[in-house]
């Protein structure tokens, strides 16, 4: 089960996820934490969205481009939590993901933001309300 956390709704969203997470039998798939992570930091309970991330993370084969919306994500949530160099770190690990993945992306200083940012458009598995803080 999957729960997709675009609804206005995220507190059903968790409520229903935490349900499927309880009658999982095997590993929990790391979309569904994943998405977990992102309704709690849309809720603003970063502790909560920041353990979903790092638990998304030790999944086995989580696929390329999700591990990178994973990390992007946390980075978020660290950044939000002024956990700035634990976020930085998180975001250049992502960046690196997305060079290795596709070797015509490179990052650019955006002097306007003081901060880099990468030649690509949106990635499907990034939040999207909580990329304008990267």
């Amino acid at each position: 089960m999957i729960v997709a956390c675009e609804e206005p709704d995220y507190r059903w969203a968790i409520g229903a996820g935490e349900c499927a997470l309880a009658q999982a039998e095997l590993e929990v798939p790391a979309e569904l934490l994943s998405n977990l992570g992102v309704a709690h930091m849309n809720l603003d309970e970063l502790d909560q969205a920041t353990s979903y991330f790092e638990r998304a993370l030790t999944c086995k084969d989580v696929p390329t481009l999700l591990e990178m919306g994973i990390r992007v994500n946390l980075s978020i949530s660290l950044r939000r939590r002024n956990q700035l160099p634990q976020a930085e770190a998180v975001l250049v690990t992502a960046e690196a993901i997305v060079m290795l993945e596709d070797p015509r992306i490179r990052t650019r200083a955006d002097p306007k933001r003081g901060q880099t940012c990468l030649h690509q458009t949106s990635h499907p598995h990034v939040d999207p309300a909580a990329a304008r803080d990267i």
